[in-house]
């Protein structure tokens, strides 16, 4: 297998509009965080088989999918069905948000990160389940790209 050595800020897809290299940013310590390590995405529910194989010959080996079980369901990770990707669902929220209860959390906030403090005090769960995401994160071969998929 062959890694494209090219490093991209937003990855050049043609089903994907938001899937982005998290290498590259400046850490406190003046370091920088690797390239080719982790990745974050959006909806991956429409690559094409370009974008997967692009995916792949990027480096990416599994997914770990923090979306709700909601948003899995309507809108299956192509990437984490393909046999040379682990995928692994670790749930951010513990209960499933569909587009009326998502509507129901922006309108008691104002703002971004009080949705986000609204989700996190509602979803208590999330620490457990984040508890359970350090035994993942202990599988993942570190040498190897691993993505991140987020509600987008």
């Amino acid at each position: 297998m062959q890694f494209t050595q090219q490093c991209y800020t937003r990855l050049p897809l043609e089903f994907a509009c938001n899937v982005r290299e998290l290498g590259g940013i400046p850490c406190m310590n003046g370091a920088v965080t690797a390239w080719h390590t982790f990745l974050r995405a959006d909806d991956m529910n429409q690559l094409s088989e370009n974008d997967i194989q692009f995916l792949i010959d990027y480096g990416v080996s599994t997914v770990i999918d923090l979306r709700s079980d909601y948003e899995r369901k309507t809108k299956p990770d192509l990437l984490g069905q393909h046999n040379e990707v682990a995928y692994f669902a670790l749930p951010f929220m513990k209960q499933d948000l569909s587009p009326e209860a998502l509507q129901a959390v922006v309108h008691r906030n104002q703002t971004l990160g009080g949705i986000y403090c609204d989700l996190l005090e509602e979803r208590r769960m999330f620490w457990k389940q984040f508890t359970s995401g350090w035994l993942i994160l202990q599988k993942i071969n570190f040498y190897e790209c691993s993505v991140f998929t987020c509600a987008h």
